[in-house]
Parts: C-alpha cells; structure tokens; sequence
C-alpha cells in the first residue's frame, strides 16, 4: 500500500519531483529525480495520538493508504492500529511542511449514533469544498470540509459493521460508491 504523486510541474525530461506515503511510519517523503540522481527528505510525520474513546492508549500510524494533493496542500489517509472516533485523514502543507488539519471527532446528538472510523484503505474524492469518503468498520459515506478537515455530513448506507468500502467517484453532482452486495 501507499500513494504517491508526481508534480507534473516540476517533471521534465529525466528530472522528476515525487511525494510519496510509501513508508510504515507514517512519513511522508519528498522524492528528486534530478539527472539520473535520486534524493529523498522527509517532509512530514503523522503523529501518534491517544485514543478518542474510553480506553486511554497510543494509536499508532501502520502505513499511508493515499495522498490527495490540492494546491499546495497534500490530504493523506493512514491505517493504524485499531479504529477510534476520530477519522484517520490529516492534512499538511507543502510550501510549510506543517499540519493544516486533522480531521477531529465526530459529535453525535446521541450516544446510540456515535461514529467509530476503521483503518482508511481508499482513496477521498474531491467534490467541490469537500471530500467524500468511506472508512473500515463504518456503514456510511462521509463528508469532510477540505479547508479544515470538520466532518460535514454522512449518508447510511448499510448496517453491517465490518465494511470494507471502495474509494468514492464523483461525477457530477453524484458520489458513487461500490459495493459487494
């Protein structure tokens, strides 16, 4: 797993510049291919962080699924080590290498609807201000603002807990997402 991304802007010829999440640890690198030479720096780290619910423990990033880059800023998606109430989507800046967002729990009006998010395995679609997605362990397709990372909305669409989803496509005015049944 991993993504990468080419910055066609800065490609020609033999010399390349590459992001990629290829890495176990949650770093995000920097990849030059400038005259046949391969350089590789670092540009960001996904911190660890406690978890959001009863139990106090360290969630600890496994691997990058997907980098999404819009403008200058780059919307990755990570697996950890087990799902929590807080989606595993964070955003950073290029130009500062600084984190913009995380993206935070999500508030429920009831304890019976409360929101837990599985490890992130796809792949968001950009749909004007937002992002659409899916998560592991969750029965809908969610909506997070792309400026600050808030959850926006989500829509049902199956009961079943253990979902695997795939990655939305936006076509239009229309989220499309597949499923096995």
């Amino acid at each position: 797993m991993g993504g990468s991304l080419c910055n066609s802007s800065k490609s020609s010829g033999r010399d390349a510049e590459f992001v990629s999440g290829r890495t176990e640890s949650g770093s995000v690198l920097l990849i030059k291919v400038e005259e046949g030479q391969i350089q590789w720096e670092p540009v960001f780290q996904i911190p660890h962080y406690r978890s959001s619910g009863p139990y106090s423990f360290d969630l600890e990033v496994k691997e990058i699924s997907s980098l999404l880059l819009v403008g200058d800023r780059v919307v990755v998606s990570y697996v950890r080590n087990t799902y929590d109430r807080r989606p595993p989507l964070i955003c950073f800046s290029l130009g500062t290498r600084q984190k913009v967002w995380h993206a935070g729990r999500v508030q429920s009006a009831s304890k019976e609807d409360e929101q837990t998010f599985g490890n992130y395995r796809v792949t968001p679609a950009r749909w004007k201000n937002l992002l659409i997605s899916t998560f592991s362990y969750n029965e809908s397709v969610h909506a997070f603002f792309l400026e600050s990372g808030k959850w926006g909305w989500r829509v049902r669409l199956d009961t079943s807990y253990f979902q695997n989803w795939s990655s939305p496509v936006v076509k239009g005015d229309i989220a499309y997402v597949a499923r096995v049944n």
